[in-house]
């Protein structure tokens, strides 16, 4: 009896000890992993690493990086006014359309549940600003999105941050830090606010 209590007590050490690595090793895949399982764009850390990959094409090519910001309005209304199903399929309607607005080598992120990225090259900082993009805020805006319930409307506030070989480059985290300064802007003024960095040097 006491040789089967010692077998079992070690079986489940055993199985409790794997079930912790498995657990360790999902935790590593979900961290490495660079895509958002909903609508299959890039996820936060695609989006870092994008923002670096383009800085450095800036570095090396000149013209200027662009991070833009869209989030969703209304997100307290939205969740009241409809089930998760279908606050997922509008979700996945912004992503497919934000993906047909821009050009191919444009890269297209959801960073948070209601938040996207664009991260493109431009070959000015100038070109960097609202009147640039707001065919992808109108298109947004104006057009309602198909969903299992019908056709449903979604507004969404826009920002912009920007740094050029010219007149400074900045980090990866610190332009997509702007961006998110710059979205805190249209909730009052509900005009696409840009930001464009320049060193202090």
């Amino acid at each position: 009896l006491a040789n089967n209590q010692n077998r079992l007590l070690r079986e489940t050490q055993t199985l409790l000890e794997a079930n912790q690595s498995l657990t360790k090793a999902n935790q590593t895949l979900k961290e490495l992993s660079t895509l958002d399982s909903l609508t299959g764009l890039g996820n936060k850390l695609y989006n870092s690493n994008k923002v670096r990959d383009n800085l450095r094409h800036t570095e090396s090519r000149g013209g200027a990086t662009c991070v833009i910001l869209i989030r969703i309005n209304g997100i307290a209304e939205l969740e009241q006014k409809y089930p998760p199903r279908i606050i997922n399929e509008l979700i996945v309607g912004i992503s497919r359309r934000l993906k047909g607005l821009v050009r191919p080598l444009d890269d297209v992120s959801r960073l948070t549940k209601f938040t996207f990225a664009v991260v493109t090259h431009q070959p000015d900082l100038n070109l960097c600003v609202g009147s640039s993009f707001k065919r992808i805020l109108d298109a947004i805006n104006h057009r309602a999105f198909q969903t299992s319930v019908g056709f449903k409307e979604v507004t969404v506030d826009m920002s912009i941050a920007a740094a050029s070989a010219k007149t400074g480059l900045v980090d990866a985290d610190k332009l997509i830090s702007l961006a998110e300064d710059a979205l805190k802007e249209p909730v009052v003024t509900r005009r696409i606010h840009h930001i464009h960095y320049r060193s202090e040097s």
